[in-house]
């Protein structure tokens, strides 16, 4: 939810800044967009997408005595801690972050939920920029002589001042789908998640140091209750909530444990998906359909508004799935990223790592994780993978591999998930994402993970086989590909290499 803007470089024309805010942010706020507020050397801005406190009241930039906040995200348990430290009654989690900001010494790591904030102080000062623990809401950062500026889009960054495309980024791109040790632009920073503009303040590999294997049972139905109470916060909302819908087990565990038979759930394909089949036979869910001229014409209106190529179609067709549920009047869907970063989902890899004891052979991981063979990968590349891995010497196959995917591969997920639905004004919420997930998730014995016949996740499947039968539990993971070739052509790829050669392609005309 929302987008907005800050900094204290010293703008010449307020109108024309406003115009590029508004033509580059208001897509995450279509409730509000402010005007540009200067405070005291800076200048900030707010586009809104009202979810929790919808009054006006708690519009933005916030202001008061104290200082001045401009934040994205929702804080879910804003209540809770309202009472707890200010014994007050919050009616918005912006209104009580703005006071826990100003609170002698607030801990971020109390918050339940998503953000990226930038509060200044009542001298002008720059208090503190931050981003939520696991990075599901974004936040980008550029210098200009002694000038910063924060927001939470690269375009209008880019746009303001004039940042180039890094090309060694765009090389990243072919191999890993997304940049892996840089952004897209030159001068162009994301703050990494867990962490401000000062320092870290999570990091799961910390937690995933202390890790101690318990029982299957156990650590299942820790996972269980963790998850349903993480649900139940995800369901907090003054708007209507959706569900992204397949007929994977994430989504099917969200849709069970939500406790709402009544939410609105939505997929998208064609009706020979294995998803839209499932979606269909087992809830009302909205199956919606697209054509080859609407794909396309959303790719090049995502990535033109973007100034970055997207990592993968559906991207596409989740702002699609977007549209349709905001036409209907809903705001937010939930969605099941986190629980293959978490539980081990990405069998083949897991798996054979885990039976590598403690063996671990980058160029094997790389065989695995590159849309390309090893061989073609640059040097420095590698070397940042074999450093990267080798930094984890004290940490067990299994979660190095959680490490990385949940530091490099989950971000980039959420980035995908939060530009492609706020493209069409709605809001993502992911449960497997708590702190209490994942502590649910740290101690499960990796030796349980995976099952006789290769699948993954078996905590997960084990949850869902008391609640739709071994059949659904234990069938092969569903993937969600989607041939761009035939999109683009109409005749069929012979493999997803060559599907994605084509969607690189088309990507780097666009863009």
């Amino acid at each position: 939810m929302c987008g907005f803007f800050a900094s204290n470089y010293q703008f010449n024309d307020v109108a024309l800044l406003k115009k590029k805010l508004d033509f580059n942010l208001s897509f995450r706020g279509p409730d509000f967009q402010s005007e540009v507020v200067e405070y005291k050397g800076w200048y900030l801005y707010h586009s809104r997408l009202s979810i929790i406190g919808i009054s006006p009241n708690f519009n933005q930039p916030y202001c008061g005595d104290k200082g001045v906040l401009v934040y994205n995200g929702e804080i879910l348990n804003y209540k809770q801690l309202g009472l707890k430290y200010f014994y007050k009654e919050y009616l918005s989690d912006t209104e009580f972050l703005y006071d826990y900001l100003n609170y002698h010494s607030p801990d971020l790591n109390q918050i339940d939920g998503f953000f990226s904030f930038v509060f200044i102080d009542n001298n002008g000062i720059l208090k503190i920029a931050a981003r939520d623990k696991f990075g599901v809401k974004p936040l980008f950062t550029t210098r200009k002589g002694s000038s910063i500026s924060y927001s939470s889009e690269p375009n209008i960054l880019v746009d303001l001042f004039n940042l180039t495309l890094n090309d060694n980024a765009l090389l990243e791109y072919k191999f890993f789908r997304y940049p892996l040790t840089m952004t897209y632009y030159n001068n162009l920073y994301e703050i990494p998640p867990g962490s401000t503009n000062k320092s870290t303040y999570f990091s799961a590999r910390n937690y995933l140091l202390k890790s101690k294997p318990i029982s299957f049972v156990e650590a299942s139905n820790g996972i269980k209750k963790s998850l349903q109470n993480s649900i139940k916060s995800r369901l907090i909302s003054d708007v209507p909530v959706g569900l992204l819908f397949s007929g994977g087990i994430d989504s099917n565990l969200i849709s069970a444990l939500c406790g709402d038979n009544s939410i609105k759930k939505f997929t998208i394909g064609t009706q020979d998906d294995f998803d839209t089949k499932w979606a269909q036979k087992t809830t009302d869910a909205t199956v919606i359909e697209y054509s080859r001229e609407a794909f396309l014409d959303r790719l090049d209106q995502m990535v033109r508004l973007r100034r970055e190529p997207l990592s993968v179609p559906n991207e596409v067709t989740l702002s699609l799935v977007a549209d349709c549920w905001q036409n209907s009047g809903g705001k937010v869907l939930l969605s099941g990223e986190g629980a293959d970063e978490f539980f081990g989902g990405y069998d083949r890899i897991f798996q054979h790592f885990h039976m590598c004891g403690n063996k671990f052979n980058v160029t094997d991981f790389l065989s695995f994780y590159l849309y390309a063979s090893p061989e073609q990968l640059p040097t420095y590349l590698f070397e940042y993978i074999s450093d990267y891995f080798a930094d984890l010497s004290d940490y067990t196959n299994f979660n190095k591999l959680r490490i990385f995917f949940i530091e490099h591969h989950l971000p980039v997920l959420f980035r995908r998930l939060d530009f492609s639905l706020m493209f069409s004004g709605i809001e993502g919420r992911e449960p497997f994402c708590s702190l209490d997930v994942f502590n649910a998730s740290i101690d499960i014995n990796p030796s349980d993970v995976f099952s006789s016949f290769g699948r993954g996740k078996m905590h997960l499947r084990y949850i869902a086989e008391k609640l739709f039968g071994k059949e659904f539990a234990y069938s092969k993971k569903v993937g969600f590909p989607i041939d761009f070739k035939k999109i683009l052509t109409g005749i069929n790829s012979l493999d997803n290499i060559e599907s994605y050669t084509y969607w690189h392609d088309y990507n780097m005309r666009l863009l």
